[in-house]
């Protein structure tokens, strides 16, 4: 068994796991911190993180899918990490997210719709101003005063994410449209996108954890309802926008 400590969300971690794979995957995450949390997926939790790789493979369809034991273990380990941080106050958010102007602002959508691009179009807009937090699933912790972004080794396949934090400063919903308009968004229409975006635990005590973490995250930052196309105007108008 392989064992080693990492530090994500600001909460440290014992990983227990049977291949260098994931020991590698969580390289940039490692601390000397100490801790008594011990993360350790069962060959049970890794048979189910397959059998939905898989599930989500073929959702997608990608026919040439083949199982690899190492990724189940990686994909069982987040779904624990992703639960205990949760019970500690921090969501998981199906996202992408990025740091502009020591700020961090929070893209939601569908799969497909484009927030991958959006957020690299901010790049170059900002050039060294602007950096990619996370592109895939980023982690949020409300706070009394307001919310926090973290990255995560979760990244997206190009992994551009970067280990660190910044005060989130809005989220914004992104829909596709042959128009570039940005808008207020009312918490009302918030809440389904945000819960749709939200890793999802079976465990009602969790699902009501998750819910009152949403709520209270959804009143602490500021909101906007983005309809653009894939181009840097799109970019433009949304930064001015959002950086207010």
């Amino acid at each position: 068994m392989i064992k080693f400590n990492v530090k994500i969300a600001d909460e440290v971690f014992r990983i227990h796991c049977r291949y260098g794979f994931v020991k590698d995957f969580f390289e940039d995450y490692m601390t000397d911190e100490p801790t008594d949390t011990v993360i350790e997926a069962t060959l049970e939790e890794c048979d189910r993180a397959a059998a939905e790789l898989k599930q989500n493979a073929l959702a997608r369809g990608d026919m040439s899918y083949k199982h690899y034991d190492n990724v189940a273990e990686n994909s069982a380990i987040f779904r624990l990490i992703t639960s205990a941080l949760l019970k500690r106050g921090v969501l998981m958010i199906h996202g992408s997210a990025i740091i502009a102007d020591g700020q961090a602002y929070l893209f939601t959508a569908r799969s497909g719709t484009g927030k991958s691009t959006h957020t690299r179009l901010w790049c170059e807009l900002l050039g060294s101003r602007a950096r990619i937090l996370n592109d895939d699933k980023p982690f949020i912790r409300p706070t009394g005063n307001g919310a926090i972004a973290y990255g995560s080794p979760w990244s997206g396949n190009e992994n551009p994410g970067k280990n660190t934090s910044a005060p989130l400063k809005a989220i914004i919903k992104l829909s596709r449209g042959n128009e570039n308009i940005i808008r207020p968004a009312a918490v009302s229409e918030m809440v389904p996108e945000l819960f749709a975006a939200t890793f999802q635990r079976d465990c009602v005590a969790d699902k009501a954890l998750s819910l009152a973490l949403q709520t209270r995250l959804l009143s602490s930052v500021k909101l906007y309802s983005l309809q653009c196309d894939i181009s840097p105007e799109a970019a433009r108008i949304c930064y001015e926008a959002v950086s207010r």
